[in-house]
């Protein structure tokens, strides 16, 4: 029971139980790994605001295939809060 404290894994899977996952990510990290597929089934202005927000708190590389981008130190509260504000992370969308 969360007590009206939203819970983040809870989130995830209510996301994933509606079948809404292509369009959201979990959350950020200090790490992110996306595969150009992953990356191609988010909704453009998602994936945008997504590649933007990498870009502007970090840099990002690819290797075998996949992207990864790294966030700054102290960047990663910043990456949320511009992802939240295109409500892409589903461990912040209380459902």
């Amino acid at each position: 029971m969360t007590f009206g404290i939203p819970c983040p894994a809870n989130n995830w899977s209510a996301i994933q139980r509606r079948g809404l996952q292509d369009a959201h990510l979990r959350d950020v990290y200090p790490i992110n790994g996306f595969t150009q597929a992953r990356l191609d089934a988010l909704p453009p202005e998602r994936r945008q605001a997504l590649c933007g927000t990498m870009q502007a708190h970090g840099r990002c590389e690819e290797h075998a295939g996949w992207i990864f981008c790294y966030l700054q130190p102290g960047e990663q509260e910043a990456a949320r809060a511009a992802l939240n504000a295109h409500a892409m992370l589903s461990a912040y969308i209380n459902n």
